[in-house]
């Protein structure tokens, strides 16, 4: 059971740590290569890492955070890296609390006031569905959801981010050497089925049994919290404080 989490500048890292993170990646991913992922990591600032009771990584996620210029406008430009939860620590949801906490600290702490904005990507229905779960709006989305501002700033973004890789037309990301989940992360579950997001996902990128990554983009905010995304809030700095 996980029981600890850490939020931690990557720089601060050990071989032996980032060798650990390969390791649950690599067991959850095909197509995941040792000097692709230590490349990947010298492009992110900061990691959220999830621990067990006997101290055993079970999850974590990487980000980049920076400063930059948003549609003409000084603003903080929040970038998601690989993200993983061993399935046998699903049960433990410390990990996206405390992500949605540190993330709102930080950015507190560098630039307060400053508009941040989140640039993920999605290979799996898993991690789009938390937009849904914690925002209120965010692109793309059902009409319900739907951002027109992030909407029309989420292809300049993704253009600078990630180059010819970005299809502009699709709204996806395809990687010459992508990370494909494995069978037992692909698989939606039976609950989720019939949800909004997971028909927006599956409509929006029907490639992601191959790699492609859906790209997505919405203003964080606590005024863009849902009352879940508030709860998230609160429980994640509580778990951040007791892990510190």
């Amino acid at each position: 059971m996980a029981v600890s989490v850490r939020f931690d500048e990557l720089t601060g890292l050990g071989a032996a740590e980032r060798a650990q993170m390969f390791e649950l990646l690599q067991r959850h991913f095909h197509g995941v290569d040792p000097q692709v992922f230590a490349a990947d990591l010298r492009e992110k600032s900061h990691v959220l890492r999830l621990f067990s009771a006997g101290g055993d990584l079970s999850g974590f996620s990487t980000l980049d955070y920076r400063m930059t210029e948003v549609a003409g406008a000084p603003a903080a430009l929040l970038y998601s890296g690989d993200t993983i939860v061993d399935p046998a620590a699903w049960a433990q949801t410390s990990l996206g609390p405390a992500w949605v906490a540190a993330v709102f600290d930080l950015h507190a702490s560098v630039s307060p006031g400053m508009p941040l904005w989140w640039l993920l990507l999605s290979s799996g229905v898993r991690t789009y569905r938390y937009l849904t779960v914690c925002l209120r709006s965010y692109a793309p989305a059902d009409a319900e959801r739907f951002d027109p501002v992030a909407a029309a700033l989420l292809p300049g973004l993704a253009c600078d981010r990630f180059g010819a890789a970005f299809d502009r037309t699709a709204g996806v990301v395809r990687f010459v050497r992508p990370q494909r989940l494995r069978a037992h992360l692909c698989e939606i579950p039976a609950h989720v089925a019939n949800d909004a997001a997971v028909r927006v996902f599956l409509q929006r990128n029907p490639g992601h049994v191959d790699g492609d990554e859906l790209v997505s983009l919405c203003r964080l905010c606590p005024e863009n919290l849902t009352g879940a995304g508030r709860l998230a809030l609160r429980r994640g700095r509580a778990a951040l404080a007791v892990s510190s």
